[in-house]
């Protein structure tokens, strides 16, 4: 526990963290878990001092495991969108830059037959 959670809850301040933890339920394979730690300081009736601490820890893991998920599927739907829609501006000035290439050629030759005819 930090000592800043410490000197908060001794002032008579709730403190709360969160941690990453090691759970040994099976000593062969422990299991990382998230967990937010909240100190509350027991305060003696008379005089307001701080005569101990409750401390209460409720783990996370799930809650944080699906917001993280939920943030990379919103980036990557965002990152999908852009690219579909840089691809197609560029495709739009890619058709509109070869017709008028096309205009300009047509136009040569159009101007070539005409000269060539009038010969």
């Amino acid at each position: 526990m930090p000592q800043s959670i410490l000197a908060s809850t001794a002032d008579g301040q709730l403190a709360s963290n969160l941690n990453s933890i090691e759970i040994l339920a099976n000593p062969d394979s422990p299991q990382q878990a998230d967990v937010v730690e909240t100190f509350l300081p027991l305060l003696d009736a008379t005089d307001d001092t701080v005569v101990g601490v409750i401390g209460i820890t409720r783990d996370v893991t799930a809650t944080l495991t699906s917001q993280i998920a939920e943030t990379r599927s919103s980036i990557s739907n965002f990152t999908m969108l852009s690219l579909g829609s840089v691809f197609l501006i560029l495709l739009v000035f890619i058709f509109i830059a070869d017709a008028k290439i096309f205009r300009a050629n047509w136009k040569k030759f159009a101007t070539n037959v005409s000269s060539t005819t009038d010969c």
